[in-house]
């Protein structure tokens, strides 16, 4: 987000689905990103993301995606799934 906002809303979506693998995170907001296989491309819209992100970044706000774990503290176990937060100026 831009220097000198000083109000941010802020969304978070989680979701406990298939999980992002971690080397992955920063790849899903890319266009026709995907981790389904070759024959199952196009069944769901890999743009999703990709457009978010860009009415996001329109609106001068961020978005991230990162994965949800048992505690937030806890490194070493298995992602539960994933958080997407969003923040956006007032």
């Amino acid at each position: 987000m831009g220097a000198g906002i000083s109000k941010v809303a802020l969304v978070v979506v989680e979701d406990t689905g298939p999980r992002t693998p971690e080397g992955a995170l920063g790849e899903v907001f890319h266009r026709f990103y995907t981790e389904r296989p070759a024959n199952d491309f196009g069944n769901n819209s890999e743009l999703v993301l990709a457009i978010s992100k860009q009415i996001i970044d329109a609106h001068d706000g961020a978005i991230q995606a990162e994965s949800i774990r048992p505690t937030q503290m806890d490194a070493t176990s298995a992602p539960l799934g994933t958080r997407f937060v969003v923040g956006l100026p007032l």
